[in-house]
């Protein structure tokens, strides 16, 4: 039985805008049983192939790498194509997440009993993250009014989060330990960070207590992440100077007013909300 859990994409011809929309979907199955990730070298062997049917050069390029590698191809079009998997131009997340789960099971065998959640459930889930990832990707905006930082060891929540802040044109930077996280946040300055409690190695209320003893990171803004909600808990993020709690899933109405409080104004003229309740 097919034991693997990732997937190597092959990226040819596409866009800049569909490489992140693609790139994006692949960083939210991260934690999932069915994960998918880009390879950045055209030499090495992929799982599946995204080709631009409408460009020639990419058609004859993925001619000559499928001498070498005979893997499935979804050929993205604005017309059905005659062979292999079609996606249809422009891309839309949901029908891409489908697509890619419908390749792995039907060309690879990968069936739903390795997979516990399938394509329909894990398009329902992650609705709200590809209707961000879709404002991202067609925003306009080119301003970046703040620079924010994300400390957490789960994807998951490092995107949703970064996806969320991009929105307001933001640069956000993430890190998945609490020692990467001290490291940039003495090397470069933020308005807001992110902090989750639960990190391996140093937690977070160690992580906040050292970016409170610099200089530069004193008055920061830190908003610790938490799955727990005792008294005690707030009291020891209060006492490692942390600004406020958020309890997850995070409620969408008070992660709108914790933004609100401390971005700056000009960044918040079109801030949308956070889907109720999601947990991240």
């Amino acid at each position: 039985m097919n034991q693997r859990r990732s997937f190597a994409i092959t990226l040819i011809g596409l866009s800049e805008p569909e490489i992140r929309l693609v790139k994006s979907i692949c960083a939210l199955t991260a934690n999932r049983p069915r994960a998918y990730h880009v390879l950045n070298d055209l030499q090495q062997t992929p799982d599946i192939y995204i080709v631009n049917a409408e460009s020639d050069s990419a058609l004859d390029i993925h001619r000559r790498l499928a001498q070498l590698h005979h893997s499935p191809v979804i050929y993205a079009s604005r017309t059905p194509s005659e062979q292999g998997f079609h996606l249809k131009r422009p891309m839309l997340p949901s029908a891409l997440l489908k697509l890619l789960e419908t390749v792995t099971i039907t060309a690879h065998n990968f069936t739903p009993e390795l997979a516990r959640i399938g394509a329909a459930e894990l398009q329902e889930r992650d609705s709200n993250n590809n209707h961000l990832i879709s404002q991202v990707l067609s925003s306009q905006a080119s301003r970046q009014s703040f620079r924010a930082l994300i400390v957490d060891d789960s994807p998951t929540v490092r995107k949703q989060l970064e996806l969320f802040l991009k929105l307001l044109g933001g640069v956000v930077d993430c890190a998945e330990t609490g020692e990467l996280g001290m490291e940039l946040a003495a090397k470069q300055f933020y308005d807001m960070i992110f902090l989750d409690v639960v990190l391996p190695n140093v937690d977070g209320y160690q992580v906040c207590r050292t970016i409170r003893k610099q200089r530069s990171t004193k008055s920061t803004p830190i908003i610790m992440l938490t799955s727990k909600s005792s008294p005690f808990d707030r009291v020891r993020g209060t006492l490692a100077g942390c600004s406020t709690y958020l309890t997850k899933p995070v409620d969408s109405t008070l992660f709108k007013e914790v933004v609100h409080k401390y971005l700056p104004q000009n960044a918040i003229s079109d801030l949308p909300l956070m889907p109720t309740a999601q947990p991240i």
